[in-house]
């Protein structure tokens, strides 16, 4: 059985991702500390790769759902 992503799925993935990266960002901002500023900085590259995965795979929903109403 195969199970295909829903727009409410990715909406609330990348809710939480985008307040993930915001609160990365606060961290990378007030830190004093390098080791925790380079860590950070890791992470927000990380999450915002993430965040523009899922914000591609909605758009790509989208287009499929377009597409199908068009078909039918």
């Amino acid at each position: 059985m195969k199970t295909w992503t829903t727009g409410k799925q990715l909406a609330i993935c990348s809710t939480l991702l985008g307040l993930m990266l915001i609160s990365s960002i606060v961290v990378l901002l007030l830190t004093p500390h390098t080791f925790v500023r380079a860590l950070h900085l890791v992470v927000v590259v990380a999450l915002s790769m993430a965040l523009g995965a899922f914000a591609r795979e909605f758009f790509l929903l989208r287009e499929k759902k377009k597409q199908a109403k068009r078909e039918a």
